[in-house]
């Protein structure tokens, strides 16, 4: 993008563009998150006790929303705020726990499952709409939050609930469904330009098609950059490896 004359030094310094980007601070946000999670995950206290850790980290996230948190205007799912740092590490602590916890559902389907998650995804943007429409409703916006954390839960319980159904699907539409999980960091990382570039361009759905096929063209082409990178660099230690054998 800095190539094609779409991100320039003259906006930000190379700080801001590439260490820690403060309108894109997503990845970063993540790599810095990784820090505590990775102690969480080493230390056997706190890896056995995950909920707790949980509930510890959701009562943090409420007191300092009660406490320090700009509730005038509705901003809480914005991701260039710091607040958004709870919602990611309770993603984050609630995958682990998935992890640790997945031969207890897997396969173990039961139908209000699909009906909770419906509900919560309806409730989820109802909530956005109602928090952008009604300006009254700004100091309860915490609760936008808490509706995408249960409903992260319910989909996760969902299609862990299917696996057996999801593994029989055809080889074709698995390996497009794989290969989109495997560009999604890139994806996240390229859209903003496109969305910015496109939206006004042509009228929905025209435009929404035009953006979808250039962020996955732009996503894939970054993911064959980054794999090939990422060979080039491990080559070395790969010879390394095996002299040592």
């Amino acid at each position: 993008y800095f190539a094609l004359g779409f991100y320039t030094f003259e906006t930000n310094n190379a700080f801001w563009w590439f260490v820690y980007p403060t309108n894109y601070h997503f990845v970063a946000s993540l790599v810095l998150l990784y820090i505590p999670y990775y102690l969480i995950m080493q230390i056997k206290f706190l890896k056995d006790r995950l909920p707790t850790v949980f509930w510890g980290v959701v009562i943090l996230h409420i007191l300092v929303y009660c406490i320090f948190y700009d509730k005038s205007y509705y901003h809480i799912d914005t991701v260039r705020e710091p607040m958004i740092w709870f919602l990611f590490m309770e993603a984050m602590l609630i995958g682990a726990w998935f992890r640790q916890n997945d031969l207890k559902f897997r396969n173990k389907f039961h139908w209000y499952y699909l009906l909770i998650t419906f509900a919560l995804m309806v409730l989820y943007f109802a909530s956005k709409m109602a928090l952008t429409k009604m300006a009254a409703l700004s100091n309860v916006q915490i609760i936008n939050q808490f509706i995408l954390l249960l409903l992260l839960f319910f989909v996760i319980l969902t299609f862990c609930s299917i696996d057996s159904v999801l593994e029989k699907i055809p080889v074709w539409l698995k390996a497009i469904i794989n290969y989109i999980a495997d560009i999604t960091l890139e994806i996240y990382v390229v859209q903003y330009v496109i969305i910015d570039l496109l939206r006004s361009t042509w009228r929905f759905p025209i435009n929404w098609l035009a953006i979808t096929v250039l962020i996955i063209a732009a996503a894939s082409a970054l993911h064959f950059i980054c794999k090939s990178v990422t060979y080039l660099v491990c080559l070395p230690l790969k010879k390394g490896k095996e002299a040592k054998k």
